[in-house]
C-alpha cells in the first residue's frame, strides 16, 4: 500500500522523533518520562493528526497507538499505557521501515 501526503509527512515526523519515542518506551522513572513528553508532544499530536487524516500501511494500529499517547499527554492517568504504545510504535515504524525499502 501506498503513502499518500499527509501520511508520509506523519511518518516522517515519527521517524524523525524515533529515539525519543524509543527512550519513552524504556524511561526508567516518571520524571525522565514526563521530560520526554514535554519534548516530543507536538510533534506527536502533528503526526497523529496527519495518519488519522492520510492512507497507508498500518494507518489503523499505527494511529489507534498514537492516540493512547496524544490521549495520555493530556490526561497522565496511566504512564505504563503510554509506554507501552511507545513501544508498540517503535515496533510498527521498524515494519513500516521494512516495507518502504523493500
Amino acid at each position: 500500500m501506498q503513502m499518500d501526503a499527509d501520511f508520509k509527512i506523519g511518518y516522517e515526523l515519527l521517524k524523525k522523533f524515533r529515539e525519543q519515542i524509543e527512550a519513552m518506551a524504556n524511561a526508567q522513572n516518571e520524571t525522565e518520562l514526563i521530560e520526554l513528553v514535554e519534548e516530543i508532544k507536538e510533534p506527536i499530536r502533528n503526526a497523529a493528526y496527519r495518519i488519522k487524516f492520510g492512507n497507508g500501511p498500518l494507518k489503523e494500529e499505527l494511529f489507534n497507538n498514537l492516540a493512547v499517547m496524544v490521549r495520555e499527554f493530556r490526561e497522565y492517568s496511566n504512564p505504563e499505557e503510554l509506554k507501552n504504545s511507545a513501544k508498540k510504535i517503535v515496533e510498527i515504524l521498524d515494519n513500516l521501515e521494512a516495507q518502504v525499502s523493500a
